[in-house]
């Protein structure tokens, strides 16, 4: 229960038993105090009297972290009392002030327990909420290669079941006028939008360069044309930006608007989404695909690197709303979309090659490590360093796992489309 409890209140937890493997149990235990500026010691009746044994673990991760002058909060439960006799190089924890655990104050434990924590500077520890800094990250032109690489694997992982739902909400139409507010990448997006029953593509994009680099090689094609404007949803003016595209068009209104992996990024995504809604005609589409990463699945994951991983992409200033899968269908609801339905198609490792789970891995983690890059260059702290240090040693690790055969992962990948009333 404490390890459930402290991450769901967004603490970064180490717990020994269930997060190492014998063979590796040094190393792991001398690398995760260290980094760690809190250790919790739980004490229950008879804990200590094993340390009479100078190999005993416990004797040498308490010495460990005496040695290293880290914050020691022991948990104690009925019937423990200290030895008479304790070594010497952990005989300092007897005069550390416990907390009494008696099996029916779990609530008030918790409570001490994080009254107590403190930071790297040995200030009291406060967690606070993480910024959401939109998906105006991109829009002075730094995206880089490798973000592109990962927009394309995300494109790659999820195209069978975008295919699957583009043939149905198309079926008999043609000359559909679709409406992209954020084209990170055009290759890829106007790939995805290769298909006879559109018409004509309107995309935003971030810059000015890659809007005249979009119309060289994009304004025409087959049966389509397609326009590029200057453009981000999270502007102030997002209203203006989509009504000059009509204006310049003579244009009343969109047949269909992809909004893929953008409302999660967005300070108000209900608003947005129905300044949408409100340019869209009579029995328009809007199409809707999120992550909602607190429901992926990860399996064998004993060592929690999935777990861990996880976290880090809760706390990661522009990854975005962790949760904004789940919150999409009454976002939709509440900007009057109307018929709503969900395609309970998540993706998973179930029957991919391992080329394809490498770019479903890809997909899903390549962006963490650059992002934390970041974050530490704008504000650095001893949390993000710790990150960046971690993902460093064990990437290439969870990639080995999630790309062989007896690896199982469930993505938080979800679908949505609505009709205009």
């Amino acid at each position: 229960p404490y390890t459930t409890l402290f991450r769901s209140k967004k603490y970064t937890l180490f717990f020994d038993v269930d997060a190492i493997s014998e063979g590796e149990f040094p190393e792991h235990i001398h690398r995760n105090i260290s980094h760690s500026n809190n250790i919790l010691v739980i004490l229950s009746k008879g804990a200590l009297d094993r340390c009479a044994y100078e190999r005993d673990w416990v004797r040498k991760e308490i010495a460990e972290a005496i040695r290293l002058e880290k914050n020691i909060i022991p948990i104690v439960g009925e019937g423990f009392h200290f030895p008479e006799e304790l070594p010497e190089e952990i005989d300092r924890i007897r005069v550390i002030q416990t907390i009494p655990y008696n099996g029916l104050n779990f609530e008030e434990v918790i409570k001490q327990i994080i009254q107590r924590l403190k930071d790297e500077n040995g200030e009291p520890l406060r967690i606070t909420k993480k910024r959401n800094l939109s998906n105006t990250f991109y829009e002075d032109g730094n995206m880089s290669e490798e973000e592109r690489s990962r927009i394309r694997a995300d494109f790659e992982s999820c195209k069978a079941v975008e295919e699957d739902i583009f043939t149905r909400l198309l079926a008999g139409k043609k000359d559909v006028i679709l409406f992209s507010p954020a084209i990170y990448d055009v290759d890829t997006y106007m790939k995805k939008y290769d298909r006879p029953e559109i018409g004509h593509v309107f995309g935003m994009l971030n810059s000015k360069d890659e809007v005249e680099d979009a119309k060289k090689r994009y304004a025409t094609r087959n049966h389509q044309k397609n326009d590029f404007y200057v453009g981000n949803m999270e502007h102030d003016d997002f209203g203006h930006e989509m009504d000059r595209i009509l204006s310049d068009h003579n244009l009343n209104a969109f047949d269909m608007a992809d909004l893929t992996l953008i409302l999660r990024d967005l300070k108000d995504p209900e608003g947005k989404l129905r300044e949408v809604v409100d340019r869209m005609a009579p029995g328009g589409i809007v199409y809707v695909r999120e992550l909602d990463h607190s429901m992926a699945l990860a399996y064998p994951d004993e060592q929690e690197m999935f777990r861990r991983m996880l976290d880090l992409i809760e706390w990661d200033d522009y990854s975005g709303d962790f949760h904004a899968g789940r919150k999409v269908y009454a976002w939709m609801r509440n900007a009057d979309l109307e018929d709503i339905h969900f395609e309970a198609k998540q993706i998973s490792t179930v029957g991919l090659k391992r080329k394809e789970r490498r770019t479903l891995f890809e997909a899903l983690f390549s962006y963490v490590e650059r992002e934390y890059k970041v974050m530490n260059e704008k504000e650095p702290t001893a949390e993000r360093q710790r990150a960046l240090v971690w993902l460093k040693e064990n990437y290439k690790t969870m990639e080995r796992h999630f790309v062989s055969d007896e690896f199982f992962y469930s993505s938080g990948f979800m679908e949505f489309y609505g009709f205009v009333e």
